[in-house]
């Protein structure tokens, strides 16, 4: 996935300098990896995501779950310049031929972290990354899409309430899977009526109460309850 930018770091290491293969992307790198500055602020920005692992996680899991660009700018600020420079230094969706690619990918992916946000970028699409961290609530059409998904992964975690025993955790947590899976199917029914909000339901169904000493706050679902 990094391959351009590995070749640098070994022309790097080897005091080589750029040769007639380098494109300006890879010129600015060798450059910023020597001196640790760089003339152009879209190149700037893009190391930058890169050597910071929260938002290396962020951008790389919305380019993962193909993201509209404009949407990432508009949520992040980032540039649709920094993003084509991250992707071809850094993260090369080329190399994703399909699916199956993408989960080969992941099965050895060493950050956690990462790890489960590109598998919920890819299952749930780029809108889930783009409410958890930016709070952009999708549109009614991509609304129901992700509640959709939701629901589905919900459902089929819901199903293992049959196949443990009552007292064990993982139908504990199925009994969770299942209420959430009952929200989502609460909402998709409502998209059935015209006068539905695009701002409110989701909220509904990705956030949920928690009653405690006589009060009551919302809270994001944990990621590992929806997927």
């Amino acid at each position: 996935m990094d391959s351009k930018a590995r070749q640098v770091h070994e022309d790097v290491k080897r005091s080589k300098k750029p040769d007639k293969n380098y494109t300006e992307a890879m010129q600015q790198y060798h450059e910023f990896c020597r001196t640790r500055s760089c003339q152009s602020e879209d190149a700037r920005v893009a190391f930058d995501i890169y050597f910071d692992e929260l938002q290396k996680e962020i951008v790389e899991s919305l380019l993962f779950g193909d993201a509209e660009y404009d949407d990432i700018e508009s949520a992040f600020g980032v540039t649709r310049e920094s993003l084509d420079i991250y992707e071809e230094l850094f993260f090369d969706r080329s190399k994703f031929r399909n699916k199956l690619d993408k989960l080969s990918y992941l099965e050895n992916y060493p950050n956690k972290f990462g790890k489960e946000l590109k598998m919920r970028a890819m299952n749930l699409g780029p809108e889930f990354v783009l409410y958890t961290y930016a709070n952009i609530v999708p549109k009614t059409t991509d609304q129901q899409k992700l509640v959709q998904r939701m629901f589905m992964a919900s459902a089929y975690k819901a199903m293992s309430m049959n196949y443990n025993s009552l007292d064990s955790k993982i139908t504990k947590n199925a009994v969770d899977h299942a209420k959430l899976m009952l929200k989502a199917w609460e909402v998709l029914q409502k998209f059935n009526n015209e006068d539905i909000t695009d701002d409110t339901d989701l909220v509904k169904v990705i956030t949920k109460m928690e009653i405690g000493s006589g009060s009551s706050k919302a809270r994001l679902v944990e990621a590992s309850d929806i997927v």
